[in-house]
């Protein structure tokens, strides 16, 4: 009986030994998985702050192309073409007229 009572513990702590090997290798699977998952987590944490940064910063607006002017309907205060001609063509005899002024002033500066 004494035999049987031995044989039955050394059983038990055979079978203890191997059961804590299996929990053990079993445990250590598992603390490998969550040091990934931990990995990954801080890699997704890290993207998100990336995108939050790239939102939060204001982005440039657009290039447009240069918008053509678009003429404007001719109104009743401008004056017409023929107008603009006459006016165009006094401005430039007044300035002939200022300009031979300056011409004549400058003439008798440079007498001696």
């Amino acid at each position: 009986m004494q035999k049987r009572l031995i044989a039955t513990f050394l059983s038990l702590v055979i079978l203890v030994a191997l059961a804590s090997q299996v929990f053990g290798q079993a445990d250590s699977g598992l603390s490998s998985r969550i040091a990934r998952i931990e990995f990954d987590l801080q890699n997704v944490r890290t993207r998100l702050s990336q995108l939050e940064s790239q939102v939060s910063r204001p982005q440039p607006a657009p290039a447009r192309p240069p918008s053509q002017p678009t003429p404007a309907a001719p109104s009743p205060l401008d004056p017409s073409l023929a107008e603009q001609f006459d006016n165009l063509a006094i401005l430039t005899l007044e300035l002939k007229q200022r300009v031979v002024s300056l011409e004549d002033r400058v003439n008798e500066l440079e007498q001696p």
